[in-house]
C-alpha cells in the first residue's frame, strides 16, 4: 500500500478508536479481522468488543498499583504491557501502528524484526515510506508505553499533521484595481442616465468602458504597463 493510503487508514482508524477512547475504553484487540467498513456510508468501524475493558473499573491494590487482569489479545498486534495483563489506552495505538506498518511493508507483525537490545521494531528498511511518517509510527508501536502517544486523539492529530497544507496565494494588486475601477464605473453608470456617457474602447485588448461625458480622459503612453488611460472627474 503506498503512504498516503496509509495515512488515509490511520485516519479512519484513529477517528474511529478516537470515539471508543473518549468513552474510557481499552478495545485491546485491534488487527485487520476487527476493522471492517460500513456499506451504508464507507466508514471504517471497530468490531468484537468481547475484549473491552473499561479503565475506570480497574482495580488498585493496597500497594497503589492496578491488579492483574486476563491477557486478551491477537500477538503481534499487543504490546509489552498488554501481554502482562496491563493493558494501557496507548496499547490500541501500538496496534494500529502495527496494522500501518504491515500495510506498507507487506510484512505480518511476526515477520518484522526487532532489536534485541531496545525492543524496537526494524521496518523502514521494507518500506517506501517518509521520514516524518516513519516518525509518527516509530512513537506509535514505542517499545515503552509511556513514550507512545497516550490515546487515539494524539495519534489522529500527528497523522493530520502530516497532511500537506492549503497553500493560499496572494491576489495580484494588478486584479484588485481592476475590480475597483469596475466596481466604480458600474456605480456611476448606474447614477447617471444612459444617454450622458462616452465610450472607451481599445480593441488590442478587448475593453470597453462607458465614462460620463462631463469627465475628462487622458491617453499617457507609459515605458513599462504601455498605454495607460485615466478618467478624471470634474470635482
Amino acid at each position: 500500500m503506498i503512504e498516503s493510503d496509509v495515512i488515509k487508514l490511520l485516519l479512519e482508524i484513529l477517528e474511529a478508536l478516537e470515539f471508543v477512547h473518549k468513552n474510557g475504553v481499552i478495545h485491546r484487540d485491534i488487527k485487520p479481522d476487527n476493522i471492517r467498513r460500513r456499506q451504508s456510508d464507507h466508514k471504517i468501524v471497530l468490531i468484537d468488543f468481547g475484549a473491552v475493558k473499561e479503565v475506570r473499573t480497574q482495580v488498585i491494590n493496597s500497594q497503589g498499583k492496578l491488579t492483574s487482569t486476563v491477557i486478551i489479545g491477537t500477538p503481534g498486534y499487543m504490546p509489552l504491557e498488554q501481554q502482562r495483563a496491563k493493558p494501557q489506552l496507548s496499547s490500541d495505538v501500538y496496534a494500529v501502528g502495527i496494522i500501518a506498518i504491515q500495510a506498507l511493508t507487506g510484512l505480518l507483525p511476526h515477520e518484522l524484526p526487532e532489536d534485541a537490545k531496545t525492543g524496537k521494531i526494524i521496518w523502514r528498511n521494507s518500506a517506501n515510506v517518509s521520514p516524518k511518517l516513519a516518525t509518527v509510527l516509530d512513537k506509535m508501536v514505542s517499545y515503552d508505553f509511556r513514550n507512545r502517544y497516550p490515546t487515539a486523539k494524539e495519534a489522529l492529530q500527528a497523522v493530520k499533521n502530516l497532511l500537506p497544507k492549503p497553500i493560499y496565494k496572494p491576489i495580484d494588486w494588478r486584479v484588485l484595481l481592476g475590480l475597483g475601477i469596475v466596481t466604480v464605473i458600474s456605480l456611476i453608470m448606474f447614477l447617471i442616465p444612459k444617454n450622458d456617457f462616452n465610450l472607451y474602447e481599445n480593441s488590442q485588448y478587448g475593453i470597453k468602458v462607458k465614462y460620463p461625458k462631463n469627465w475628462e480622459r487622458q491617453d499617457l503612453e507609459n515605458p513599462i504597463l504601455g498605454e495607460v488611460v485615466t478618467f478624471i472627474s470634474p470635482k
